[in-house]
């Protein structure tokens, strides 16, 4: 996994279980296994790490085709 989308999922995580104050960048680095210089390096400051963190959510995602009915997925 790429390190920002690690960074991005375990700020995710810890905003949702501690709370956005409460979340340090330290804390993040932790969870995302890597430095905290390595947070530096992709965002500026918490706030923008928290509105990648939302943007991100929202970004539509491509579907999945539409398969018949009755048929069932094989793989």
């Amino acid at each position: 996994m790429e390190k920002k989308t690690r960074i991005l999922n375990s700020a995710l995580t810890l905003f949702a279980a501690k709370g956005y104050h409460q979340t340090t960048i330290q804390d993040i680095a932790d969870e995302a296994g890597i430095a905290k210089g390595g947070i530096d390096f992709y965002f500026k400051s918490k706030e923008e790490l928290l509105l990648s963190v939302v943007t991100d959510y929202y970004k539509p995602r491509p579907k999945e085709p539409r398969r018949p009915p009755g048929r069932r997925r094989t793989s």
